[in-house]
């Protein structure tokens, strides 16, 4: 039914604009209704726990995007000041050496990847652990 509840907000609210904050399982792509919760949607943030003090956030789909598309761009931060501040943002890439498993095997055992710590992604720049 967000498909459909989804629709008669836009289509309600004219040309203005609407945030509507959907919830997302830990380690779903997609909020809750699947893919049919973005049918409707202009932009998509995806926001997911990035290690223990860290959030990271995904654009998933940015309709009529002009230039470069940012689509899959990835993004790291820190939320400090009680959820006020937003601090060290930075572009992150998915870990070259494990591929986003945060584990890698080493003679028959696995263990947590050395270059991204278990994390999965790593700094853009100068691909640095985060």
């Amino acid at each position: 039914m967000i498909d459909r509840v989804m629709k008669t907000i836009k289509n309600g609210n004219g040309g203005g604009l609407v945030t509507a904050v959907l919830q997302k399982n830990k380690g779903n792509e997609f909020a809750e209704g699947g893919q049919r919760s973005e049918r409707y949607a202009d932009l998509v943030l995806k926001i997911d726990r990035f290690g223990q003090y860290e959030s990271m956030l995904t654009i998933g789909k940015v309709k009529s995007a002009i230039g470069r598309t940012p689509v899959g761009r990835t993004f790291g931060f820190t939320i400090t000041d009680h959820g006020a501040n937003l601090q060290y943002i930075r572009e992150i890439v998915k870990c070259s050496t494990c591929w986003t498993k945060g584990i890698i095997r080493k003679n028959g055992e696995q263990k947590k990847c050395p270059t991204c710590k278990g994390k999965k992604y790593m700094d853009k720049i100068g691909n640095k652990e985060v």
